[in-house]
């Protein structure tokens, strides 16, 4: 998978209907494999959104990282 813009880019397009409730995570390379199992974890617990979102951050503020990261979560 490549996001960007280059002249050869052949980019893989996949379609996928988002109901409410799901979630999508952007993530750079530097978020560990702990991380997204923590958000997978607040995920299952079915919580509304905001709730959900918070719980995620929270997760998230208490681990320590060794690489820079960057995400977005968006939760529908």
């Amino acid at each position: 998978m490549a996001v960007g813009l280059a002249d050869d880019l052949e980019p893989e397009i996949v379609e996928y209907r988002v109901k409410p409730g799901d979630w999508l995570l952007l993530a750079t390379d530097g978020l560990s494999l702990q991380a997204r199992s923590e958000i997978i974890a607040v995920q299952k617990q079915g919580l509304r959104s905001s709730e959900g979102a918070q719980q995620a951050l929270a997760a998230l503020k208490k681990l320590g990282y060794s690489d820079n990261v960057a995400a977005s979560l968006v939760v529908f």
